[in-house]
């Protein structure tokens, strides 16, 4: 759920432009519209004008050869694989089988097998690491990861048990938008028209789609939760 969809990015990213990578991930609402039993009717067309938003944002990075097919495929595995994860979160909470109190031990135990996992991965594959890398960046960017990761990844199963998964999704498209704000304020860099219009398309779009759309709370009922929740003693036909 987590070390396979990292590995796949960072190989994937390497390989094609920064706005291809962000637009494989914007699309994950829409795929999960498509595969997802909670989806509600007439929620793609403001997902797909999310995913505008956010093209229009990362346009000026956006740049695709044929040769970059392969970075573009991982990516969207990566993307799909994600998906996968909101979804399998759900169910586990639609089944009773993850509880608000179990949310950090969850991440904990997917954090510590994610980081065993990119670490056999990093060191398999032979890759040389400057020895000053080793001494000054490595560790720093390892508790930088463990901080980020730990703090949101609790966060993200938290909102799922409170939003449908690919409304929960649509939360990569706010994490877009700090990004490009935070790099046009380090570069000084001015951004044009077009990621202007896309900057107020996106929240649009969020607001549109949390307002017209109510997320449901712990999943869909199933004869499972209601066999669960009611016992057959007192359990009525009604």
């Amino acid at each position: 759920m987590l070390g396979l969809p990292y590995a796949l990015t960072l190989w994937g990213s390497e390989r094609v432009s920064a706005g291809v990578t962000v637009l494989c991930f914007a699309l994950l609402p829409i795929v999960l519209l498509l595969f997802d039993d909670e989806g509600r009717e007439g929620a793609i067309p403001a997902a797909a004008l999310g995913i505008g938003g956010v093209a229009m944002v990362v346009a000026p990075g956006i740049s695709f050869r044929w040769r970059e097919a392969g970075g573009v495929a991982a990516l969207l595995a990566a993307a799909g694989l994600t998906a996968f994860s909101y979804l399998y979160v759900r169910r586990l909470y639609a089944r009773d089988r993850l509880r608000g109190e179990e949310i950090l031990s969850f991440s904990a135990i997917q954090l510590g097998v994610a980081a065993v996992l990119l670490a056999a991965l990093f060191w398999g594959t032979g890759l040389n690491v400057p020895i000053h890398w080793q001494k000054t960046a490595l560790l720093p960017l390892a508790l930088l990861a463990v901080v980020f990761s730990g703090g949101t990844l609790p966060l993200l199963y938290w909102l799922l048990g409170r939003m449908t998964a690919w409304q929960a999704a649509t939360l990569e498209w706010v994490a877009t938008l700090v990004a490009v704000a935070e790099a046009a304020w380090m570069t000084g860099a001015r951004p044009g028209m077009e990621s202007w219009a896309g900057a107020v398309l996106i929240p649009a779009c969020i607001c549109w789609i949390f307002l017209h759309f109510p997320a449901g709370r712990g999943g869909a009922v199933t004869l499972e939760i209601t066999k669960h929740t009611f016992p057959p003693a007192k359990a009525s036909d009604d």
